[in-house]
């Protein structure tokens, strides 16, 4: 038995050696096809799909009489090792037309990074391309598979024309991207938790307000929620430690009064467990959420030009701290937008348009956008649509689109916000300041140009002069027989009787012209 054995293990061992002999052997040198194949290839294409842990190559070869041929197809691993392997695969083809690649979440950034870094003179032929552009791009998709996208983006890599490159930031520009993000959703989080500890407090019917975004309301909810006891109690418990600390209690004692319906309810064991855990939860968002943007705006102080934009975009009415951070660290390089309509259409503020012809028809909001800077616009033209502030130029347009238009609310609001983007791309891009009156004073320029070239003078005729005089008498010795309707009526009189002797000098003015 043992003899055979290893007579079998020898056999085994040897007839491997053969066949590796065999396969060794069969490399052979090219043929003659071959090398005439690389003397008419004109340039090759190159196409990647990429996933977590793989990334599929195909290698297609475009020859001099305008035909393609498959030169190679091969899978490497998303790997620090995957990577240098596939760089030193690609340094062979030579000339390119593009590498070509769609924008998979963040696993294309690293193969990105590779080739730029391997090949620097070749920077604007590497190309990550949004996925849904290389769709609606490619016709012959076949049967859907690596194999099979990675051919289809290899071939598309020949027509140029149909190319459009996508944004990749730095790897710093990225960490901070998401240290925002991080803000946005901590802050959608901690909303989510202040709703669930109202509702629950609502179910056991106490109504007592507690507005967690004060400090008082906070520490009687953290007093409240400690021990079985009454609201009124937990109040009491909070006033007197107030004063034994020598701080003020006038705000506590004003809504004592609040206390009279809701303040015997004493919580159920069961409801104040849930509690305090949504509680805690709310504190420890609520500092991580702190802490985050604390950081994005460091950052920001440290490099002066972001600081520089940072103020400019302060300037604006509406725009706080938190949409200027996202809005800087959202867009990264915003030197990329060649017109204000692309930022706009970025931002994802205009709706989409399907035209054909003579039919035009306006749909939807795009939303093919950047949901966070839509979001943080939209909320900034809430304010300014809200208070319908006409001390500037943002506000009287605001006023104009809900009050005097009568535009429904949501419409406006996508008004507002579009303009607020296209006055970012200004201040941005042509690094200009932000005039809060700028519109108002061309309009009253312009109105002055036109009266100069009708009239050859800004001065009001005698007439004109006249007739304020009189008006302003007449109002200054009556004054005291007019209540609030008279004065009303007398204002508005007065407004129409003076554009009407304007027309009047108009119109003479016109007549002495003619004469001439």
């Amino acid at each position: 038995m043992s003899k055979t054995s290893t007579k079998t293990l020898r056999f085994t061992k040897r007839s491997r050696g053969k066949k590796r002999e065999k396969k060794r052997g069969r490399r052979k040198p090219p043929t003659a096809e071959e090398i005439d194949l690389e003397k008419k290839v004109a340039r090759y294409g190159i196409g990647f799909d990429v996933h977590k842990h793989t990334i599929v190559v195909n290698v297609q070869a475009q020859l001099e009489d305008a035909t393609t041929v498959e030169v190679k197809h091969h899978v490497f691993r998303n790997s620090v090792n995957g990577l240098n392997e596939l760089a030193q695969f690609l340094r062979k083809y030579n000339p390119i037309s593009h590498y070509l690649m769609e924008c998979t979440g963040v696993y294309h950034l690293q193969l990105v990074y590779k080739l730029r870094e391997t090949f620097p003179d070749r920077i604007e032929k590497i190309i990550p391309m949004n996925p849904l552009m290389i769709h609606w791009r490619i016709t012959e998709l076949g049967v859907k598979n690596d194999k099979a996208d990675a051919r289809d983006i290899a071939l598309l890599s020949f027509y140029d024309s149909l190319l459009q490159s996508s944004y990749v930031g730095s790897e710093y520009f990225y960490h901070l991207r998401d240290t925002m993000r991080s803000y946005h959703k901590i802050r959608t989080q901690t909303t989510r938790l202040k709703n669930r500890i109202t509702r629950r407090l609502d179910s056991v019917n106490q109504k007592f307000p507690f507005n967690l975004n004060k400090e008082w309301c906070l520490e009687l909810l953290d007093i409240y929620l400690s021990d079985h006891w009454s609201l009124n109690d937990a109040f009491h418990t909070l006033i007197e430690s107030k004063k034994k600390e020598g701080k003020p209690t006038k705000v506590l004692e004003k809504h004592e009064t609040d206390l009279i319906d809701c303040g015997s309810i004493i919580l159920p064991d069961e409801m104040r467990f849930l509690l305090q855990l949504d509680f805690a939860r709310y504190l420890n968002e609520d500092l991580a959420q702190s802490l985050l943007i604390r950081e994005a705006e460091e950052q920001i102080l440290e490099d002066e030009d972001l600081k520089s934009n940072y103020f400019k975009l302060l300037d604006i009415p509406g725009v706080g701290n938190t949409t200027a951070l996202t809005v800087l660290l959202e867009l990264g390089d915003f030197r990329r937008f060649h017109r204000w309509q692309s930022l706009v259409k970025y931002c994802g503020v205009v709706p989409t348009v399907d035209k054909s012809g003579e039919y035009e028809r306006k749909g939807h909001i795009n939303r093919y956008t950047n949901k966070i800077l839509r979001g943080v616009l939209t909320q900034a033209a809430s304010n300014l649509v809200n208070r319908c502030d006409r001390s500037h130029d943002l506000g009287r347009f605001a006023h104009k689109q809900r009050i005097i238009r009568k535009l429904p609310y949501k419409k406006a609001l996508i008004k507002v916000a579009q303009k607020l983007a296209r006055i970012i791309y200004f201040i941005l891009v042509d690094g200009i300041s932000y005039d809060l009156n700028y519109e108002l004073k061309q309009k009253r320029r312009k109105k002055r140009m036109r009266r100069l070239k009708r009239k050859n003078t800004l001065l009001e005729s005698s007439k004109l002069r006249a007739l304020k005089r009189n008006i302003q008498d007449f109002l200054v010795s009556n004054y005291e027989y007019m209540n609030s309707t008279s004065k009303y009526h007398l204002l508005t009189g007065c407004k129409r009787l003076l554009r009407k002797a304007e027309y009047l000098d108009k119109e003479e003015s016109n007549q002495e012209k003619e004469k001439k």
